[in-house]
């Protein structure tokens, strides 16, 4: 299933890095609105410049959120060379640290036909990634599926 959202970098046109990862819709990644402070501040450190290149595009938001989320805390990386002022921070309860770890660690796992697939609406499962308490019905409706790709529940 496609939708109309897609993550974006924005890139430095002095040094040519990251420095800004997002996901939108529309015309979201040419907009200046709605940034942070430092996202500004490197803009004009650039004259007001900046270059958007297209990570993935055609997604469902949920499927977009986890891409985000896996570009930012990949781009973050110190042995990267990015220059990213975003970060993300999924708080989890305890026991679903695990899941989301393992589903974050397998960014090829699209959210939303997993979503599907357990019977979730795709609501419920972005908030489960951003670290809801998965109730036990659809705790154990995702264990099994992910099993299929070599999920293995702590023990």
């Amino acid at each position: 299933m496609q939708g109309p959202y897609y993550v974006y970098f924005h890139v430095r046109p002095d040094t040519g890095r990251i420095f800004y990862i997002g996901k939108g819709k529309g015309r979201r990644c040419f907009t200046k609105r709605g940034r942070n402070a430092d996202w500004h501040n490197v803009v004009l450190m650039n004259n007001g410049s900046f270059e958007v290149r297209i990570a993935l595009s055609n997604l469902l938001e949920v499927d977009a959120f986890l891409y985000e989320k896996y570009l930012i805390d990949f781009y973050s990386r110190e042995d990267v060379e990015a220059d990213v002022i975003n970060k993300t921070h999924i708080p989890c309860s305890h026991e679903v640290k695990n899941l989301i770890e393992w589903i974050n660690s397998h960014p090829l796992i699209l959210i939303s036909p997993l979503a599907e697939s357990c019977d979730i609406d795709r609501g419920n499962m972005h908030k489960y990634l951003k670290g809801a308490d998965i109730p036990e019905k659809h705790l154990s409706k995702i264990e099994a599926i992910l099993s299929d790709y070599g999920y293995q529940k702590e023990k």
